[in-house]
């Protein structure tokens, strides 16, 4: 297998662990299980989807799984953002679980869009992103768009963009 795929696996399993180890530190509330609860599943859910992925069957397959860790991702980083609003836990395992599920999900964004999408790489362009992307051909105008199958949230002033690719994107 591919020496990045398995360097992930390993990366990503040692993140569900770490979420682990973060979600046993005391104190122990209604409000701490609720968000310990969704952290743990959305944690283990990056490492167990993205082990998934490497078993597709079809490229297509594929980008739906990894969709799917990206979704994971993103929601392991709402949870730590609650976290850390609420100053639960230990701080310095939070702010290293709040950058590792940033980074893991830039690459796994990354690796999403990283095949030929028509306009999307004119409406990312407009967006001001913490990683760079992986620059795509446009197509014609007369080509039918493509949208994927999850489009990540870049928040409210995605949506009130003027930019008519970013505006296709977002419908």
């Amino acid at each position: 297998m591919d020496k990045t795929a398995e360097d992930l696996k390993v990366r990503t399993k040692r993140f569900a662990i770490a979420v682990l180890d973060f979600i046993e530190t005391p104190p122990r509330g209604l409000a701490v299980e609720a968000l310990s609860r969704q952290l743990a599943r959305a944690g283990l859910g990056v490492a167990g989807n993205y082990r998934s992925s490497c078993r597709a069957r079809s490229h297509a397959e594929f980008t739906a799984r990894l969709g799917i860790v990206l979704e994971e991702a993103d929601e392991s980083d709402l949870w730590l953002e609650v976290a850390t609003e609420r100053q639960m836990g230990e701080t310095s395992k939070r702010e290293w679980l709040l950058d590792e599920s940033r980074q893991l999900r830039a690459i796994f964004l990354k690796g999403l869009y990283n095949g030929p999408h028509p306009r999307l790489s004119s409406a990312l362009a407009a967006v001001r992103l913490p990683f760079r992307l992986p620059t795509f051909q446009a197509l014609p105008s007369d080509s039918p768009t493509l949208r994927p199958p999850s489009f990540p949230s870049f928040g409210p002033s995605l949506l009130q963009s003027r930019n008519p690719a970013i505006l296709q994107l977002v419908r």
